[in-house]
């Protein structure tokens, strides 16, 4: 499905950070706790999982998946499931998945950018949960100046 004249709701973080989880959220949709740490949908909830979530360190999603949010977020809406930035499968996917993301954005009529954080990894080796979301950022905006620009569009969220 493609973004044009949607207004997208753009998920963005690391691999393994929670964006489809947090998407699903957003759909409706009741979690579960499977194990310590794993959160799946529940086989009981009325809205079914919108986004696969992964449960590995390995991407789950290889180009920006976009879904239909009528049901979540009215008329015209869609989400946008990106591939985890600083992806573990190497420099020219990270650089593919950039481009990607950076089309569907412009593909829509408007976006809202949600970056989603892992708490322990802001807590962890001094900041770099920090330095990886300034990153995320530039690849999608090409500079301090344009983040800086569209800083009203740009949600944080800590998983």
């Amino acid at each position: 499905r493609r973004p044009a004249g949607k207004r997208i709701v753009v998920v963005l973080g690391n691999t393994g950070a929670g964006k489809s989880a947090f998407i699903n959220y957003l759909h409706g949709c009741k979690f579960q706790y499977e194990e310590e740490d794993k959160m799946v949908v529940r086989d009981d909830s009325e809205l079914e999982e919108l986004m696969r979530i992964g449960h590995t360190n390995r991407s789950e999603t290889f180009s920006p998946q976009v879904e239909d949010a009528t049901d979540s977020l009215g008329s015209g809406f869609a989400y946008a499931d990106c591939p985890g930035f600083l992806d573990n499968r190497g420099f020219e996917i990270n650089v593919a998945n950039a481009a990607n993301v950076r089309h569907t954005v412009c593909a829509a009529s408007s976006a809202v950018v949600v970056v989603v954080v892992n708490y322990y990894s802001l807590r962890a080796d001094r900041g770099k949960g920090l330095h990886d979301l300034l990153r995320i950022l530039l690849s999608l905006f090409g500079s301090v100046e344009q983040v800086e620009a569209h800083a009203p569009s740009v949600l944080l969220a800590i998983s």
